[in-house]
């Protein structure tokens, strides 16, 4: 294996908590040197109102409630059992630091 597909294959192959440990490892080493460079917190800061304009486009559709009925019901009810599966680890590295 190349050196690239095995960084691939660590932020983008397994199950959710294979992943959700992989992103928590990285947090851990790497979180404050991620946090202290300016373009990554322009990103994230970026990402953040990307969050927001999402938020209000689901409230407008009258998303939430429906999501967060669904979201409340054992498995996650309707897309949170496949959109578990569709995470990596940057999406939740990046919720972390959020």
């Amino acid at each position: 294996m190349t050196e690239l597909t095995l960084l691939y294959s660590s932020l983008f192959e397994g199950d959710p908590q294979e992943k959700l440990a992989r992103a928590q490892m990285v947090w851990k080493c790497h979180g404050r040197e991620l946090l202290g460079q300016a373009e990554f917190v322009s990103g994230v800061e970026e990402l953040l109102a990307r969050e927001k304009e999402l938020t209000s486009q689901m409230r407008s559709m009258e998303m939430h409630h429906t999501c967060s009925h669904c979201g409340s019901r054992p498995g996650g009810g309707c897309c949170s059992l496949y959109m578990a599966g569709e995470t990596d680890v940057i999406q939740l590295l990046m919720n972390m630091m959020a």
